[in-house]
C-alpha cells in the first residue's frame, strides 16, 4: 500500500519523465543545432568587424566559421551528456527509493510506463532508463 505522502506510480512517472525530457535526442539536437547556428552567425559578424583576423584569405575566414560552429557543439553535447548521465543516475535512485518505500514490483512500473511513455514528457527515456534498470545494467 503507498503511503499518504507517497506518489502515486503516475505521478511518480510524470515526474521523473520530466526530468529526462530535456535529453530526449529531437531536444538535443535542435539545441545544438541552434547553437551551431548561432556560433556560425557569431563568428561571420566577427569577421566582418574585423575582431577576428585571417590575413583576407577567404579559405582562413572559412575554416574558422567551420571550427567554430564544430567547437561550440561539441562542446556543448559534452555538457549535455555529463548532466544526464547525473540526472539518470539520480532518476535511477529515485527508482530504487520509489519501489523500496512504495512496494511497487519493477514489472508494475515498467507497465505503467510502457502504457504512459507516449503520453508524458521524457516518457521514452524514462521507459530504456526503467528496463535497464530492470535488466540490471
Amino acid at each position: 500500500m503507498i503511503p499518504g505522502t507517497m506518489k502515486t506510480v503516475g505521478e511518480f512517472l510524470t515526474e521523473n519523465g520530466a526530468r529526462l525530457a530535456p535529453f530526449d535526442r529531437i531536444r538535443v539536437g535542435k539545441v545544438g543545432c541552434g547553437v551551431s547556428l548561432g556560433a556560425i552567425a557569431v563568428t561571420v559578424a566577427a569577421l566582418a568587424m574585423g575582431v577576428a583576423r585571417t590575413g583576407g584569405s577567404w579559405a582562413a575566414g572559412f575554416r574558422l566559421v567551420v571550427m567554430a560552429a564544430l567547437s561550440t557543439v561539441i562542446l556543448l553535447f559534452v555538457i549535455y551528456a555529463l548532466v544526464e548521465t547525473l540526472v539518470e543516475r539520480s532518476v535511477r535512485s529515485a527508482v530504487a527509493h520509489y519501489l523500496l518505500e512504495s512496494g511497487t514490483e519493477m514489472e508494475t512500473l515498467l507497465k505503467a510506463a510502457e502504457m504512459r511513455s507516449s503520453s508524458i514528457a521524457g516518457g521514452s527515456r524514462l521507459l530504456i532508463l526503467l528496463r535497464e534498470t530492470s535488466a540490471g545494467r
